[in-house]
């Protein structure tokens, strides 16, 4: 504080107002610098304070590039290049997940006639052979969680107890509504969850 005190001495505010006077709107405008500038200061004195120096010059790095960018795009000529590299990417998407195999239906509709049963068993039995990524040698992160071909037969039994129930509704549905919270209460026994 002494410092500053002794700046604010240091002033010559009799030329300083002579100035202001013969030349407003330059001052005016070497009112606002100032006013941004101390802004400014003040903002990057609290963000060191809180993150630190290298965080705070990695998050200013970031909001630099970041604004470089978004002015490179609005650039005349950058967006139709940037919406064709898009498009080619969502094209090369759209091919790599759904291919088509030679010789097999597309179905885009529902068929004006139904199938037999064992129609839409050997429809589903092709999709499930489509060859992919070997998932059951367990090749595939995160995608499926297999647990062995019983754990498998017995979640088959227990979906095909309970495919056309609904927990909305309790009621009718009481049984499944106490396998419900038996599960949740499980969970919460797995999180060192309370009795409530």
């Amino acid at each position: 504080m002494p410092q500053v005190i002794s700046t604010l001495a240091r002033v010559d505010w009799q030329r300083m107002a002579a100035y202001t006077i013969r030349s407003p709107k330059q001052a005016l405008i070497n009112a606002a610098i100032a006013y941004f500038a101390f802004r400014q200061a003040t903002k990057a004195v609290r963000k060191v304070s809180i993150y630190g120096l290298t965080k705070t010059l990695s998050l200013l790095w970031r909001y630099m590039t970041g604004a470089v960018i978004r002015h490179v795009r609005r650039a005349p000529g950058t967006g139709v290049v940037v919406q064709k590299n898009i498009a080619k990417m969502v094209k090369d998407i759209e091919e790599s997940m759904v291919t088509d195999i030679p010789g097999e239906s597309k179905y885009l509709a529902i068929p004006e006639h139904g199938m037999t049963d064992e129609e839409i068993l050997a429809i589903l039995n092709r999709r499930q052979n489509e060859v992919g990524i070997d998932w059951k040698s367990g090749r595939a992160s995160g995608a499926v969680y297999h647990g062995g071909e019983k754990l498998v037969e017995l979640t088959n039994k227990a979906y095909g107890l309970f495919n056309i129930t609904n927990p909305l509704h309790p009621g009718v549905f009481p049984g499944l509504r106490r396998i419900e919270a038996e599960v949740v209460r499980m969970v919460l026994d797995l999180y060192n969850g309370g009795p409530e």
